[in-house]
């Protein structure tokens, strides 16, 4: 092997890289990809080997999926639950009113969407005592909306700018805020 060449179906940018192998000893030969030049989607590969003589081999794809950028996560709405009548839900203001005197139920729901590698789950964060679940609890369901249902018993206390987790499936994050004030 004398050298490769890899490129993409980028019209834009269709080089990754061409390399020559050291012929002797074979090593590893190596191709940096800076995919921060390609939009998020898939994207296919080729790759090209070529020996001492300049003879090619046949062109073999790979497809992949470039994803540079990080999901989206925007709250939807509070569903009220058992106990209903101690709740109020406020969409604008992402707030869901109690009264911790009584017990109740409700679910959140938030969008996640992400076009590169697509949402691998929405994580919920705990709320603190008197509130259930008691641990970060991901919903990996899909698709939108992602939900997870809360329950408050007598002495939940507010929390102010709890912080729910999208993560797409290459790791990426973003976050969105909600309230749940006792009232």
């Amino acid at each position: 092997v004398a050298d490769f060449d890899v490129t993409t179906n980028d019209a834009g940018n269709p080089v990754v890289c061409t390399n020559a192998v050291d012929p002797s000893p074979w090593g590893t030969p190596t191709c940096d990809w800076d995919t921060t030049n390609h939009a998020d989607g898939p994207i296919d590969l080729t790759i090209v080997v070529y020996d001492q003589a300049g003879n090619a081999s046949t062109p073999f794809v790979v497809s992949t999926i470039v994803d540079n950028g990080d999901p989206t996560l925007v709250f939807n709405s509070f569903v009220e639950g058992a106990g209903g009548q101690y709740q109020h839900a406020n969409a604008a203001s992402k707030t869901m009113y109690f009264n911790p005197l009584n017990n109740g139920t409700f679910i959140l729901n938030m969008d996640a969407n992400d076009a590169g590698s697509g949402i691998n789950r929405v994580e919920f964060p705990a709320l603190g005592a008197n509130w259930a679940p008691l641990v970060m609890t991901p919903d990996s369901s899909g698709p939108n909306p992602y939900a997870m249902s809360y329950s408050f018993t007598t002495g939940a206390a507010t929390v102010s700018g709890a912080t729910a987790t999208a993560f797409d499936n290459v790791a990426n994050t973003d976050t969105e805020t909600f309230n749940v004030v006792a009232d």
